[in-house]
């Protein structure tokens, strides 16, 4: 049996603020989707690897606090914030 969804969700944001693209991308699927907040959509985990490389040069502070988390019938809903500054 696999991990369950919040330990998988819990390991990529662990990922995330460790800054670990090798780890982020190898969660992601070949055709993974990744929706910014301006709703631009980004495809395919090749992309994805150079958009995390790019986003972590640009914000080397960026991590996310995840104060609340609960699995739910559709999914793992989290509430936190995700921070950073940009370096430019």
């Amino acid at each position: 049996m696999g991990a369950s969804a919040v330990a998988v969700v819990r390991a990529f944001i662990e990922r995330i603020n460790a800054h670990d693209v090798e780890g982020l991308t190898a969660c992601l699927s070949p055709d993974h989707r990744f929706i910014d907040s301006l709703g631009t959509v980004f495809g395919g985990r090749e992309t994805l690897r150079h958009g995390w490389h790019a986003y972590f040069a640009l914000v080397n502070d960026y991590h996310v606090s995840v104060h609340e988390l609960a699995e739910l019938p559709w999914g793992v809903l989290l509430a936190g914030e995700a921070a950073g500054r940009s370096n430019g």
